[in-house]
């Protein structure tokens, strides 16, 4: 009886033991599936949006190269859209820093010239050009008392001549590895000098705001819409939306809400993407000046 019992606990301690080797064989299989994920994720360049989780960042690798990606991809849905409901204008950006957004606009410019030709051709669209503006200095001294008080100035994430990135003939190679250089056009220097020298025909159906500072956000949107530069419909992104704590009082918050009020722009707000960001259809505006 005794060596019964015996053989019973052996059996029974075998059959715990191979029980907890099969979970922990389960969890390291999924730990590696996971690995390998991460892994590939890694050989791809960050704007990719092959990148980009359907669930949002999941918690593996770096956040802020998913949200570069993530920012790629609802830009290239932003183009598609001006493409397929035949919205009016060309494609920019203000303040291009690593050329990752830029490239990610020109790539679907390129993909939506291939697959929404049809539409180009029955809205009898002109061809779309990029625009992308920087000033190839980093950011400006923050010498607005708006700037010079928020968090992000305060705490010397955004001193003068950070957020320096590529150079225009560096900037001009990637996006040229999509478009056409007759259809890329680079626009060097302060956005308060760039943007009020633009031509008056000059239209936009999207603009990427990637502007950082509060005074550079007003310099792009005050002359864009003083001068009726953004069509009926265009799609508006921030990138910089939830900086300085998501405080309304700073950055590109409080330029969006002061152009609101000052050309009554009627807008639906199309929410968040990436991690910090946030979109905006413009429906309907007053301008300050005519133009041609």
């Amino acid at each position: 009886m005794l060596g019964l019992l015996k053989k019973k606990l052996r059996e029974a301690v075998d059959r715990r033991v191979m029980h907890l080797m099969t979970q922990h064989v389960g969890r390291l299989a999924r730990q590696q599936m996971a690995d390998e994920l991460e892994s590939l994720r890694g050989g791809l360049a960050v704007d990719d949006p092959r990148y980009v989780g359907s669930q949002g960042w999941t918690g593996y690798g770096d956040p802020f190269a998913f949200h570069t990606a993530a920012a790629a991809s609802a830009l290239a849905e932003g183009v598609a859209a001006c493409y397929g409901f035949d919205v009016d204008g060309h494609i920019a950006e203000f303040g291009t820093m690593t050329g990752a957004t830029a490239r990610g606009l020109a790539r679907a410019m390129a993909s939506c010239d291939t697959h929404l030709a049809h539409a180009v051709q029955v809205y009898g669209s002109p061809r779309r050009e990029l625009h992308l503006f920087d000033s190839f200095e980093g950011l400006p001294a923050a010498d607005n008392p708006v700037d010079a008080a928020s968090p992000h100035v305060q705490d010397g994430i955004w001193p003068p001549g950070s957020c320096r990135g590529l150079t225009p003939e560096q900037l001009f190679a990637v996006v040229t590895e999509y478009l056409a250089e007759d259809r890329v056009r680079i626009f060097p220097g302060w956005f308060a000098d760039t943007v009020p020298a633009l031509p008056a025909e000059t239209r936009y159906a999207l603009i990427h705001v990637d502007a950082d500072l509060y005074v550079s956000a007003m310099d792009v949107l005050g002359n864009l819409f003083a001068r009726g530069m953004v069509t009926k419909g265009a799609y508006i992104y921030f990138d910089d939306w939830s900086c300085n704590r998501a405080d309304p009082a700073f950055g590109e918050r409080r330029a969006w809400r002061e152009c609101v009020e000052r050309f009554r722009i009627e807008y639906s707000d199309q929410g968040p993407y990436a991690l910090f960001c946030r979109r905006f259809t413009v429906h309907d505006y007053q301008p300050e000046t005519a133009t041609g």
